[in-house]
This record gives C-alpha cells, sequence and structure tokens, in this order.
C-alpha cells in the first residue's frame, strides 16, 4: 500500500505519482542497451537527453539523470509500435508481411 492510498480519504483523490531521477546507467540498464545506441536515441530524437544537476560539492554538468517517466514512456511507446506491427501482420497475412519486407529489403541493396 503506498503513503497516498494510506492517507487519502476516500472522496479525495490520489496524489500523482512523484517523479524520480535516474542516472545513465540506470537507464542504459533498463532499456538494455548500449552508450552508442543511447547517444543515437538522443541525437534522433527519440529520447529525451539528460538533465544536468548540480549538488553544492559538484562540478555543473557533471552529472546526468533522466525522468524515470520519461523513460517508462518511451518503453511504452516501443511496445505499442511492436504490438502495431504484430496486429498489422495478423491482418495483412503472413505472405502480405513477406511480400513487403521482401520489396524493402530489394530497394535496399547496394548495386
Amino acid at each position: 500500500m503506498s503513503i497516498n492510498q494510506s492517507t487519502a480519504k476516500p472522496n479525495q483523490p490520489e496524489l500523482p505519482k512523484k517523479e524520480r531521477f535516474i542516472r545513465r546507467e540506470q537507464v542504459l540498464d533498463r532499456l538494455n542497451i548500449g552508450s552508442t545506441k543511447l547517444k543515437a536515441l538522443i541525437k534522433a530524437g527519440n529520447l529525451p537527453g539528460p538533465i544536468h544537476l548540480m549538488g553544492e560539492h559538484q562540478i555543473p554538468g557533471r552529472v546526468s539523470y533522466w525522468l524515470e517517466s520519461q523513460i517508462d514512456a518511451y518503453m511504452d511507446a516501443q511496445i505499442k509500435a511492436h504490438h502495431d506491427r504484430v496486429a498489422e501482420i495478423a491482418n495483412d497475412g503472413i505472405n502480405g508481411w513477406l511480400t513487403q519486407a521482401t520489396k524493402s529489403v530489394k530497394g535496399a541493396r547496394h548495386v
């Protein structure tokens, strides 16, 4: 039971989930990717860049954090895209999907 649930009265709305900062290594671990892929996702605009925070004894910009909710949103979007692709294959049938995949591979060949 969360703190919000135990202290909330029945007619009061539950408070929103608090944001949490996670470090670069945690982002890499959660997404199961390496540093190069992380940089590519940020550069392509698919993943937000880090937030640089400064403690009282830290050099500015030396510690990078991401909001956990932003990483969760990226993961949810990837799962939804996967489900959409699976549904499309189911609707078109395997032959329709294979035809489309074959066309894209032929177009990508270097001569």
